[in-house]
């Protein structure tokens, strides 16, 4: 597991959190996610669509529901999208809508409503499965095309959308954050996020921009996305705790995804590179096997330069490479 057991599951609580094994690069692979005791397939969209058929995919992802009373857990075999939902919901506290990104163009361009019922093709119609969006501003910044989108969407409908007999939302887990995906169906004109004008432009990525000129006339007063924006927590809910703790690379470090020594390390593991001295601000520490330190450090810092695929705030460290003010008992 990429973190201590007992931590996941407390922290499960307040955030989701991804239990996985890595594959040789560092990358995850598969796994499952823990979300308020329940227990969530990983990637179950990115590993499964293409040879689903719509009706599994959208309603039939298994999982497990944990009873706080009875401590036990019930397999289910429907439900997950209203379940993960619902817990959403709780943790944003009251409201009647739910706020959701999307990182597109400046022109959000959608495709227009199938001529078909994809409940009726005899296809998987993984693909129609299209608008993805995200309760992460983090997540919409990573997709920009250079903009960023925002929609307040009334929960209600959501759950609604989710709870038909044949769905046109779909949720699920990317990794450690959440995505909502909403089916291009002919029942459909336009994407819930889209609906009656809600969808509106947060900001706009100027490195972006840069790399590739739009015309001027579309970017034209939009905001620039805030550099603090690209730190925040890819699942789309904040830390429930402070960073309280001080940690500082006694030389040159790399945070890793898999506990594996750096002298050990080969071309192609998922690595960021801190300079001596670095100072990095840290929930909790614990011991690794190999001589490393596992750390939480919350999120993760862009001057850092990590890879896309390093999404994660909990990495490995050599445990010569760092001095830390406090580490926890595994």
């Amino acid at each position: 597991m990429n973190v201590p057991l007992q931590w996941g599951l407390e922290r499960s609580a307040v955030s989701p959190v991804h239990l996985t094994r890595s594959g040789p690069s560092g990358i995850p692979r598969g796994g499952l996610v823990v979300f308020k005791g329940d227990i969530f397939p990983e990637g179950y969209y990115r590993s499964r669509a293409s040879f689903l058929s719509l009706k599994s995919l959208m309603s039939e992802a298994p999982w497990f529901e944990w009873n706080e009373t009875t401590r036990k857990y019930t397999p289910k075999k429907s439900g997950s999208s209203e379940r993960i939902l619902s817990s959403m919901f709780q943790l944003r506290g009251s409201g009647s809508t739910f706020t959701l990104y999307r990182g597109s163009g400046v022109e959000d361009v959608i495709a227009p409503p199938l001529s078909r019922d994809p409940y009726r093709s005899g296809e998987s119609e993984y693909q129609q499965v299209i608008y993805f969006s995200s309760p992460s501003l983090n997540t919409a910044l990573v997709w920009s095309r250079p903009a960023v989108w925002s929609a307040e969407i009334p929960r209600q409908e959501l759950l609604d959308a989710v709870r038909l007999t044949e769905p046109i939302v779909y949720v699920g887990f990317e990794y450690a954050y959440p995505e909502i995906a909403f089916l291009n169906s002919v029942k459909v004109s336009v994407p819930m996020f889209r609906k009656e004008k809600r969808a509106k432009i947060v900001c706009l990525n100027k490195k972006k921009a840069a790399a590739n000129p739009i015309d001027s006339s579309s970017s034209q007063n939009l905001k620039e996305c805030e550099s603090r924006w690209a730190e925040t927590f890819t699942s789309g809910f904040p830390e429930p705790v402070v960073l309280t703790k001080t940690a500082t690379t006694r030389a040159a470090a790399l945070l890793k995804t898999v506990p594996i020594p750096d002298f050990d390390l080969e071309e192609g593991y998922l690595v960021c590179r801190l300079k001596s001295g670095a100072k990095i601000q840290y929930i909790e520490a614990f011991p690794a096997e190999k001589d490393q330190v596992w750390i939480h450090a919350g999120r993760i810092q862009e001057v850092w330069g990590c890879p896309r695929g390093f999404a994660s705030s909990h990495f490995y460290v050599d445990q010569n490479h760092i001095l830390l003010e406090h580490v926890s008992k595994n």
